[in-house]
Parts: structure tokens; C-alpha cells; sequence
């Protein structure tokens, strides 16, 4: 038998033909109506047309060898042929050439792997909502508590700052952050604490005297530590570090006066880790040969880990232990400003909540 139905006599876009092609055929019947099949006729080639139905729900399409096997021998007419496609094609059906078949599939495959992504989205997306819910439970902060907050940051902040300025070789590093500042090679806003100075047109009118006097007393201070270092009697190393002293002091009263915020520090910090690793590697060295264990330990050479650390006390203008002692003095600090920070973050994100449940009740109620 030749090939009734066709792709090439299929026109979707006609939509006047698909509406004369039901208006063709009676009301539906019960059966029909159930599986969505609106205006399909009773009887004979209307059977045939709802077997085709219920196999495009289970394959999920239909082939034109699907509808040429199910249309009985006595459809003939090309017409026939056109309104069983429109009905067909009026439900949505897909109608496939049978080589087009895996492509469908694959798609098909393809479509539901990314429902699935979707679906464990939304499921990642439910502990989200839960925090939400929790912190929109927490009551929010008074205003005392707000202020008392605001008042330890502030406290830890500049007790971090105090601390890690006794390590006075950071001079160097605030003088050419403050230069970079000037010449618009750092952002203000990343800098400076805006709240305190009293306006950047004042604070950048004295900021190139700031940094001049900065590196002027950077350079004089490393000129005494110098001096000191290479002094070799008694009475000449203890005027000499009074001298150091006095000029560390100096250099050391410009650096609050840059209102730097405290990740600025943090940052000169990280650079200081190498240094710190090293000190804390070549302590942990003296120590197991000082209680050696095995060969390896009794073999350290202590004149060479000795003559490191005075290399590093010379660099850093500091005690390598004294300088530790002042990282975690101040670490202790930083600490306790981010742990009051995140109290803040928390407080304003329940504050956003309570705003919100005002307006909708999505995943907040």
C-alpha cells in the first residue's frame, strides 16, 4: 500500500483548515474527552484516531509509519489523511519521520537531566530559605545594642592597630600606600575611613605633607636602627638605641593620623607571612636541637638558624620573637572586630527581613 500520510501535505500553520477538518466530525465521545482528545468522532477511523493518541502518550510522539499502520485500507482519500493530521496536530502531538526518532529521544533525555539540575537547585535552594526563616525569628537589636556593637568594633579596631604599630617597620608600608593614595593609584574609599576625617578635600590637603613626613622619618629611623646595629661598645649601643627609640617614636605618631581601616593591615599582615613562617621554622629548628631525637635534629646547625633570625631582627627592626608577640597581639584583635562585625551583618540582615515580611511572605513567614 503507498504511503498515506505524509510530512509534505502537512500545513500547521493553517489553522482554517484544521478548524474545517474537525468541523467535519461529531462531538467527541467520553473516552475521547478523558485523554484530551476534544472534537474526535465515534466510530471507525475515530477508534483509529484515539489508539494513535494513547501511543503518542506513551512514546511521547507519533511516526508517520505510526498512522499509515493504524488508518484503515479504506482511507484513500488525501483529504481524510489531511484532517487525521490536523486533529493530530491540533493536540499538540509531535509527528516524527521515522529517522528523526533518536534525535527526539535525545532531546527528550537531555530536557528532563536538566528539570532534574532544576529540581536539586530548588532543593539546595530550601537551607536558604531556612536561614532566612531562622534569622527573621531573632529578635532585632535596640538601639543601646547597636551602639554597643558599633563601639567594640571601633575599640577592637584601633587596639589591633595600636598593637601592630610597635612593629614600626611598617613606616615603610604606610608611607607608600599614602603615596600611591596621592597619585590616585589607590581608591580613597578602599583606604580611609570616611567617618573619620572631616571631609577628603580637607584630608587630601594634608595627606602630601602626611606621607613627606612619613617617609622622612621612615628613612631617619632606619638611618638610627643602622647605627645601632653596627655599634660595638656597650655605652655607644645604649645612646644609639635611645636615639632609635626616640625616632621610631616619631615615625610611629604619623600612622594614625592616615585613618587607614584596619584591612589595610591585614593585607600588610599577609605580606608579613613569609617572614613569620620562616621565624616560626627556624624556632621549631633550635628546639629539636636542643632536644634532638634523631640524627637529623643533632646535626641542625644553630650558628647558621642564629645568624638568620638576627638577619630578620635587622630587617624588621624587631626581636623575631618580640615580633610574633605583636602579630598575635594583634590578631587577637582583628578577631575580635570581625567577630563584631558579623554581629552587625547579622542584626542588619534580620532588620531586611522584618522590612520584607511586611511586603511578602515568600520563604519568610
Amino acid at each position: 500500500m503507498p504511503r498515506k500520510a505524509k510530512s509534505t501535505s502537512v500545513d500547521p500553520v493553517q489553522s482554517e483548515a484544521v478548524e474545517a477538518a474537525l468541523d467535519k466530525v461529531p462531538t467527541a465521545s467520553a473516552e475521547a474527552t478523558e485523554t484530551g482528545a476534544e472534537n474526535i468522532p465515534a466510530g471507525g477511523i475515530n477508534d483509529k484516531i484515539r489508539h494513535l493518541i494513547r501511543l503518542s502518550k506513551e512514546q511521547g510522539y507519533l511516526t508517520f509509519d505510526d498512522i499509515n499502520e493504524a488508518l484503515p485500507e479504506s482511507v484513500e482519500n488525501q483529504e481524510e489523511i489531511d484532517n487525521v493530521l490536523s486533529i493530530l496536530q491540533n493536540l499538540e502531538i509531535e509527528i516524527l519521520e521515522p529517522d528523526q526518532v533518536e534525535d527526539y529521544k535525545q532531546r527528550m533525555e537531555e530536557a528532563e537531566e536538566e528539570q532534574s539540575r532544576s529540581s536539586q537547585n530548588d532543593i539546595l535552594d530550601d537551607p536558604v530559605r531556612m536561614y532566612l526563616k531562622q534569622m527573621g525569628q531573632v529578635p532585632l537589636l535596640t538601639r543601646e545594642q547597636e551602639v554597643d556593637i558599633s563601639k567594640r568594633i571601633e575599640t577592637a579596631e584601633l587596639k589591633a592597630q595600636e598593637a601592630l604599630f610597635q612593629a614600626a617597620a611598617i613606616g615603610g608600608y604606610i608611607g607608600r600606600l599614602g603615596a600611591k593614595l596621592l597619585n590616585r593609584e589607590e581608591r580613597f574609599d578602599r583606604l580611609v575611613i570616611d567617618k573619620k576625617i572631616e571631609s577628603r578635600e580637607v584630608y587630601f590637603r594634608g595627606l602630601q605633607k602626611l606621607v613627606e613626613n612619613t617617609q622622612n622619618s621612615e628613612r631617619s629611623t632606619a638611618e638610627g636602627w643602622t647605627e645601632y646595629v653596627k655599634a660595638r661598645g656597650e655605652a655607644d649601643k645604649k645612646r644609639l638605641l635611645a636615639k632609635f627609640r626616640k625616632r621610631e617614636n616619631v615615625l610611629r605618631s604619623h600612622f594614625p593620623k592616615f585613618f587607614f581601616k584596619l584591612k589595610v593591615y591585614e593585607e600588610y599582615l599577609e605580606e608579613l607571612r613569609p617572614v613569620l613562617d620562616e621565624i616560626d621554622s627556624l624556632h621549631q629548628q633550635l628546639e629539636r636541637a636542643k632536644h634532638p631525637k634523631t640524627k637529623k635534629d643533632a646535626s641542625i646547625d644553630t650558628r647558621a638558624i642564629h645568624a638568620r633570625l638576627r638577619q630578620a631582627e635587622i630587617e624588621q627592626r624587631i626581636n623575631p620573637g618580640d615580633l610574633q608577640a605583636v602579630v598575635a597581639r594583634t590578631m587577637v584583635h582583628v578577631r575580635e572586630a570581625h567577630k563584631a562585625k558579623t554581629e552587625m551583618v547579622e542584626a542588619n540582615l534580620r532588620l531586611v527581613i522584618s522590612i520584607a515580611k511586611k511586603y511578602t511572605n515568600r520563604g519568610l513567614s
